[in-house]
């Protein structure tokens, strides 16, 4: 929400950490994902990707719809841009949305929860060391041909020019495989050994800072090396929360914050696309603006949330969807 509404653009805090979040939750989804795994046992393979499949779609699609049926009439009501076409509505309601404001994420996540069995598969086939280092050439590749990848998924999707070309390469997998892998690693990092895990990652997040600075001239490698330096940050952020005594009210707001964390992200979405609609923009507007957007996204988010789950109370879904946690 700090990103989307600007509030910190250009500062250090930013770049090296806020405009970081989407890479280290994907770190976050390789660690919690492959302890979900873990935790269910190697028993009836057959039986737990089911579970998961439909777990996963169930509880980040119904959400998503939720929202798509108000941000549609919302876009044809408030957006000059005449509305998109059947198939175009279609395939968001399928999770492909490079037409809703930030619903890349959306797209990318539901690739990945499809994808996720397969390569926890592949990183234990041929162990941990081998799968990051895959992980990290796929990182490097992609980064480093980007563009390439843009004008290949232009036109393998069919692009009719109305899409933010970036948006392909937002939602191409292979670019966050060494996130992906590093979450599976890490779940495998016994409790004594994090401190140690935490220092090299350290050591390795200063190096790759000062790499990037000296490449400052080339910035496709200075991406590359910025991706590769969000598994050291998410390392060490995991163990700056370790050592945080989390009680009381903010123990509680924190675990909310994460139980509910879809809900406020797509929330978020619906505020800030609308906004987008009516031609406010946040970089346009003084810092102070700024701030209050971003209370307006989280107000609004929240609100939207508890909206959300009451509706789920009162509904026959909300067994299917309490059975999907």
């Amino acid at each position: 929400m700090v990103i989307h509404a600007e509030a910190l653009t250009g500062t250090l805090v930013y770049d090296l950490l806020v405009n970081r979040a989407v890479p280290i939750f994907l770190v976050l989804f390789g660690l919690t994902s492959s302890l979900w795994w873990q935790n269910r046992g190697e028993q009836r393979a057959a039986e737990t990707l089911a579970v998961w499949v439909k777990s996963r779609l169930i509880r980040l699609l119904v959400p998503v719809w939720a929202i798509l049926v108000v941000w549609w009439p919302l876009q044809l009501v408030l957006d000059a841009a005449p509305l998109r076409s059947p198939v175009a509505v279609v395939s968001t309601f399928l999770g492909y949305m490079p037409w809703v404001s930030t619903g890349w994420f959306v797209t990318l996540i539901l690739e990945l929860v499809v994808l996720f069995p397969l390569i926890r598969w592949l990183v234990r086939a041929i162990g941990i060391f081998a799968g990051l280092l895959i992980g990290l050439l796929a990182t490097i590749v992609s980064f480093y041909y980007v563009f390439d990848i843009i004008e290949w998924m232009q036109v393998w999707l069919r692009d009719d020019g109305s899409i933010v070309s970036f948006f392909y390469f937002w939602i191409f997998a292979p670019a966050y495989l060494w996130n992906l892998t590093a979450g599976i690693g890490l779940a495998t990092v016994p409790r004594q050994r994090r401190a140690h895990a935490a220092v090299l990652a350290a050591v390795c997040f200063v190096l790759l800072i000062a790499g990037k600075a000296w490449f400052a001239p080339r910035p496709v490698v200075g991406a590359c090396i910025s991706a590769l330096a969000d598994v050291p940050l998410a390392v060490i952020l995991l163990w700056v929360m370790s050592r945080v005594t989390a009680t009381g009210q903010l123990d509680r707001a924190l675990s909310w914050c994460g139980r509910y964390s879809w809900g406020l992200y797509i929330g978020q979405m619906l505020i800030h696309s609308t906004a987008f609609m009516v031609r406010l923009y946040p970089s346009e507007a003084p810092i102070i603006a700024r701030w209050i957007y971003f209370l307006a996204l989280v107000i609004g988010a929240i609100v939207l949330v508890r909206i959300g789950e009451g509706l789920r109370r009162r509904t026959p879904l909300s067994r299917v969807l309490s059975g999907a946690a």
